[in-house]
């Protein structure tokens, strides 16, 4: 039976940007919470900002008929300021608060998202990882994870505090003069469908630039990891001419990315400009003929500021959200990839192992249709040393893998002591075997965290273990 899927594979991946977004933020579980909590402090904010300029357009008018009428009403000139005062005092205590709620559930993001990869990669088959490079792998743990932690749950209230900014500065504005809206949202309007225009033609670049990121670390670690080969061989100029290609596709990919998502803040300012003309202008005629006082043109140029800035910060958290996308998509994909089967419920194999091996017509092949092990048979008594001789690519590593169920055969059946090891949980085949690979691999540590890895031995255990295999002298 299949391991149970986790609760992040309910959606399927997706190729759109709103898909993976709400996949996104069904991931953060129970943080989400915060992420409510910020946006709803952020509207509440919101709706403080979309009032105060109708305090201003009242303190314009008392301004402006005191000027003109001889009687400047202190009284309520400072009752405005007032009220303007604590409005932008409450402002910015809702903002901070949501300033710490909002960011503290992306880096919980980020911890869960590593730690979640950390647990699958141990679930995942070995003929999925192989399909896979090192550095793409890292890639995936480091920069796509980082990625989504820096940004994830900011863009999503950004772009939700930015729709409600927008339409409450719309509604006000009619509320305060319906003809004068109308001309000031158009040019605002008119941008945000170019900047949407820009927004479709970038994702393509931030999925490249996160795909040419792995490629730039798999290069890396390969040529770091075999540095020794490279320079035995003299292939630093093959690996610098691969560097350079890799490296200016990174470049080519992330500078489109960039150079299309730094447009949308200016085409946004350039058409808020436009809008403050266009509301002086047509304001200042509706003045002259009476429709309007000074006021209104006070509270719209504020309005137009509150809602062009709203359009400019959809149009960043879009932006954003492609390249988090475009991250969270290759996460996702590893998440997702098949599991080995859950082995809970088998029983232990409590005896003692004699050590009789059997290998039954076992037939395996890595890619389907491409079998490399044709009937393989053997049988090892205990005590029995056998050597399996044969030329490169003969299937001796691959027996090896099987036999520490590495890999599932095809058909056919290995046994120890006549039981299965399809039988027998993985961690004790594992038990039940000392495997010495052709390429050695030293952790970081001392020699004998190397030596006792996965093991907790006693300095005498590990004392006559070096005696028996005669390393003792340099150790």
């Amino acid at each position: 039976m299949s391991a149970p899927q986790p609760r992040w594979a309910k959606y399927d991946k997706s190729d759109d940007l709103l898909g993976t977004t709400l996949r996104i933020f069904r991931y953060i579980g129970k943080y989400r919470y915060r992420i409510y909590a910020g946006i709803a402090l952020s509207m509440i904010a919101s709706m403080a900002t979309l009032i105060a300029p109708q305090y201003h357009k009242t303190m314009t008018d008392l301004i402006s008929d005191g000027v003109g009428g001889g009687y400047m009403d202190m009284k309520g000139i400072l009752g405005c300021v007032a009220v303007l005062a604590a409005l932008y005092s409450v402002v910015a205590v809702l903002r901070s608060i949501s300033a710490i709620l909002i960011p503290s559930a992306s880096e919980h993001n980020g911890n869960m998202m590593r730690k979640d990869l950390n647990r699958k990669i141990s679930r995942i088959p070995l003929g999925f990882l192989d399909r896979l490079k090192i550095g793409d792998v890292m890639s995936r743990f480091t920069n796509d994870t980082d990625s989504i932690r820096r940004q994830s749950a900011d863009s999503i209230a950004n772009m939700l505090v930015a729709l409600t900014m927008i339409v409450g500065s719309l509604a006000m504005m009619l509320y305060t003069e319906w003809r004068l809206a109308i001309v000031a949202v158009i040019p605002a309007l008119c941008g945000f469908f170019v900047v949407m225009l820009i927004v479709r033609r970038s994702k393509k670049y931030f999925v490249r630039q996160a795909r040419d990121l792995g490629k730039i670390n798999t290069l890396i670690e390969e040529t770091y990891y075999g540095i020794d080969v490279v320079d035995a061989y003299n292939g630093k100029g093959k690996v610098r001419g691969e560097f350079v290609k890799v490296n200016d596709d990174l470049y080519s990919s992330a500078l489109k990315a960039r150079f299309l998502s730094s447009m949308m803040p200016q085409i946004m300012g350039f058409i808020s400009n436009i809008g403050y003309v266009v509301v002086c202008v047509a304001g200042s005629m509706m003045v002259l003929d009476g429709s309007i006082g000074y006021g209104v043109i006070v509270a719209f140029i504020i309005y137009v500021k509150e809602f062009g800035d709203p359009l400019e910060r959809l149009s960043n958290s879009i932006s954003s959200l492609q390249s988090i996308a475009a991250s969270a998509e290759r996460v996702f994909e590893f998440l997702d990839a098949p599991e080995m089967e859950d082995e809970s419920r088998k029983p232990d194999v409590s005896e003692a192992v004699r050590g009789k091996v059997e290998f039954r017509d076992v037939r395996f092949s890595y890619e389907p249709g491409k079998e490399v092990i044709h009937g393989f048979s053997l049988t090892v008594e205990p005590g029995q040393k056998v050597a399996i001789v044969g030329p490169t690519g003969s299937g001796k590593t691959t027996i090896a893998n099987l036999l520490m169920r590495f890999y599932e055969t095809d058909s056919g059946d290995i046994t120890v002591d006549g039981i299965s090891l399809r039988d027998i949980r993985r961690p004790q085949v594992h038990e039940m075997f000392c495997m010495v690979l052709q390429d050695t691999w030293l952790f970081n540590g001392s020699i004998r965290d190397n030596l006792t890895f996965g093991r907790d031995y006693s300095d005498d255990a590990l004392d006559a273990a070096c005696e028996a295999v005669g390393i003792c002298g340099f150790v």
